[in-house]
C-alpha cells in the first residue's frame, strides 16, 4: 500500500478533477447541426448537409470566438455550395476549395450546452457511388496574417479585445461511407483515484 501526504494527495485530486472537466475546442465537421453526428452514408444524387462548426472547450477560447481560419478536405467532386454562417460579418474564400475564413464583429459565445458555433454549412451530392473518405480539418494553407498560429493547424480568434489573440485549435474528423465514429466527452473514473492506494 502507498502512503501519500494529505497534501499531495488533495493536489493529485484536485488535479484530477480540473483535468477530468478540461476539454479543447475544436473546429469540427458533422452531419447535424447540433455537431453530434460525425459519420453518415451516401448515395448517389442524394443531396446532405455539412456542418462546419467550432466547439468551444474550455481553454482560451471558452469565454467566445471572433474568426476563425481553416480549410476542409475530404470533399472534393461533391461539394454543391458553401454558405458562410449568417452570423459572420466577414467571410473569405472558400474552405473546401484552399481555405477560408469568418469573422464576426462581437464575441461568439456558442450555443447550447456545447457551445457550437456554427461556421460553414456545405451542401453535397455525389454524382456516382462515394468511395469511403475522410473528412478532416485542417490549417488554412495561406493565412490572412502568415506570422501567427494559423499557419499551423486551424485557429480562431479570441475575444481579448483589443488584441484578437490566434490560437491554435484541432481539427476535427467525420466520416462518409466508411463506418462510423463517436463524438465524445472525455471522462475521468473514479478507478483511476482508486489505483492511487493500491
Amino acid at each position: 500500500m502507498r502512503w501519500f501526504a494529505p497534501g499531495v494527495l488533495a493536489v493529485l485530486v484536485a488535479s484530477l478533477a480540473v483535468s477530468a472537466l478540461a476539454s479543447p475546442t475544436t473546429i469540427g465537421v458533422f452531419f447535424d447541426a447540433d455537431a453530434t453526428d460525425c459519420d453518415t452514408s451516401v448515395d448517389p444524387f442524394m443531396p446532405f448537409t455539412v456542418y462546419v462548426s467550432a466547439v468551444l472547450g474550455t481553454d482560451a477560447a471558452a469565454e467566445g470566438i471572433t474568426q476563425a481560419e481553416f480549410r476542409v478536405d475530404g470533399l472534393t467532386g461533391i461539394v454543391l455550395s458553401v454558405t458562410p454562417t449568417p452570423a459572420a460579418d466577414v467571410a473569405l474564400g472558400n474552405p473546401t476549395d484552399g481555405g477560408g475564413l469568418v469573422a464576426f464583429a462581437s464575441c461568439m459565445a456558442g450555443q447550447g450546452l456545447r457551445h457550437i458555433v456554427l461556421l460553414y454549412t456545405i451542401v453535397c451530392s455525389a454524382p456516382s457511388p462515394v468511395l469511403p473518405r475522410s473528412v478532416a480539418v485542417d490549417r488554412h494553407p495561406v493565412p490572412v496574417d502568415c506570422w501567427c498560429p494559423c499557419r499551423w493547424g486551424p485557429c480562431v480568434g479570441l475575444c481579448d479585445c483589443p488584441v484578437f489573440t490566434s490560437m491554435v485549435v484541432s481539427g476535427g474528423h467525420a466520416l462518409i461511407n466508411n463506418g462510423s465514429c463517436t463524438v465524445g466527452l472525455q471522462s475521468t473514473a473514479w478507478s483511476a483515484v482508486k489505483l492511487l492506494w493500491r
